[in-house]
């Protein structure tokens, strides 16, 4: 048996080819998990860490179980391909679970959800209103994702809910001007092409709140991608739990989830205040607060002090970084996000911690590790109609500096920034809008790029681990003013 109290980031942290844990700085790094018993308290990081873990089946380099502190909706799903989970400390005790009553639901995906419900104590199943599946990159996904979402098409299955797509490995329409390599995109193709077999809008964005699917307030939705789940719950007031991307395609394709965790309102209380004590002053020092908010709290729930006001933008970035450093999938800002206003939650504080600016300048050090670059990536959520005028705004007039620049946005966005005509400046001054992927899932490493530019914490995090590529980490302003002329 392997244990260990540090949780795992399985999309960064884990090579499923080898069965080994690659992790920077924890404390199995460099270790093999294959055909282990593992027990460790939960994941961190991206919601496709699932699809890692079936890939690692694939070559024969899975654990044999998982012994967890909490049900994680990541790793709980690694029973779809045989792997055990068990809950340290619970007793197998099976119960009766209640069930809405709906017909023509897959009696395996059912069985699934029945046994998540007994792992983590739920004593119903609930419906749905909409769902978020990520996993749509053939990069994140592998062939182990894809197959699974294949024998979903062969049973001949169909999502019962409004779902929406994470976004995939390229630009669907233009591909080939990115330069991607052609094996790449005709697997991606097959994969879209899967999702669309099943009955869902191929949207292909982290962002679906921007383009459509915004549930109610208060309302029941099965998301996975990690910073849609954190911007899902904290401002729109909805209830999920940070669900792996299998797990969501099974709500989706159910209706269902069981009833536990951010579910309950109960469970939706801050236990950790964070103090702000110095002036954030654009949409990357959010970002540094989310990274900083995530290394503290893990997966436990903050309430944030000293915010006076943030953007949509703001909001997006630091529910982004802190689900990429930790496992935040809530947080309350004081005066600012709806629960908190409402009185909906009462705070439970058991730790407390200050953000000022030398934590700020921490972030920032932490994360830069070049001033050489060869792309600039804006788009990590995916940029907003705002953000992208910023970046036309700032190079109005200017050309990029022998580099090349990708704003990464929805489709939608897209078009309309089309309309406005922030396209057309950001193309005359050498840089590209792409629509339907962001840097972190692309395959830029098979591109020739090796630096990249970014005032995403998230992008910043996961570049160097997944992507390996060297990071400049600012401000958008900062960014472009450096590399153009």
């Amino acid at each position: 048996m392997i244990r260990t109290k540090q949780p795992v980031s399985f999309l960064d942290g884990f090579d499923p080819k080898r069965g080994v844990i690659t992790q920077k700085g924890h404390e199995l790094e460099g270790k093999s998990i294959a055909n282990e018993i593992v027990e460790l308290p939960y994941s961190v990081g991206s919601t496709v860490g699932t699809y890692k873990i079936f890939e690692s089946v694939r070559y024969g380099k899975a654990p044999r179980a998982f012994i967890l502190q909490k049900p994680d909706p990541i790793i709980l799903p690694s029973m779809l391909v045989g792997i055990q989970v068990k809950i340290k400390g619970k007793k197998k005790v099976r119960k009766k679970i209640y069930i809405e009553e709906i017909k023509g639901i897959d009696n395996k995906l059912l069985a699934y959800l029945k046994r998540e419900a007994e792992l983590a104590n739920a004593e119903k199943l609930i419906k749905i209103d909409s769902a978020q599946v990520a996993g749509v990159s053939y990069k994140t996904c592998g062939d182990g994702g894809l197959e699974f979402v294949k024998k979903m098409i062969e049973r001949k299955l169909k999502v019962r809910v409004m779902t929406t797509l994470n976004p995939a490995g390229m630009d669907l329409e233009k591909w080939e001007e990115m330069k991607i390599p052609e094996r790449f995109a005709e697997r991606q193709l097959e994969l879209i092409n899967y999702f669309k077999m099943l009955g869902i809008e191929p949207t292909c964005t982290c962002t679906p709140y921007l383009i459509g699917n915004c549930p109610r307030f208060g309302s029941h939705i099965a998301w996975a991608e990690s910073s849609a789940v954190c911007f899902a719950n904290s401002c729109l007031g909805c209830k999920t739990n940070r669900e792996g991307s299998a797990k969501s395609l099974v709500s989706a394709l159910t209706g269902l989830t069981p009833y536990y965790g951010l579910h309950k309102q109960e469970e939706r209380n801050p236990s950790i205040e964070i103090d702000v004590q110095t002036k954030l002053r654009n949409v990357s020092d959010f970002s540094t607060l989310g990274f900083f908010i995530g290394k503290v709290c893990g997966d436990k729930i903050p309430i944030i002090k000293g915010v006076k006001k943030i953007s949509i933008e703001g909001m997006k970035s630091l529910c982004a970084a802190s689900a990429a450093s930790g496992a935040v999938s809530l947080l309350h800002i004081e005066n600012i996000t709806p629960e908190i206003k409402l009185k909906k939650v009462k705070p439970k504080i058991n730790e407390k911690f200050s953000f000022g600016k030398n934590e700020l300048k921490k972030v920032y050090d932490e994360l830069n590790s070049t001033e050489k670059v060869d792309l600039i990536a804006i788009g990590c959520p995916h940029a907003s109609i705002n953000e992208v005028r910023e970046v036309a705004m700032l190079l109005k007039n200017r050309k990029l500096k022998n580099v090349d620049l990708w704003i990464c946005t929805s489709r939608e966005i897209k078009k309309i920034c089309e309309r406005k005509g922030f396209v057309k400046k950001i193309e005359k001054s050498g840089g590209m809008v792409v629509a339907d992927t962001c840097m972190v899932v692309s395959p830029i490493e098979e591109m020739g790029y090796r630096y990249v530019a970014t005032n995403s914490c998230k992008a910043a995090k996961y570049l160097p681990s997944f992507c390996k590529q060297k990071v400049f980490f600012s401000d958008i302003k900062n960014i472009i003013n450096k590399f153009s002329i």
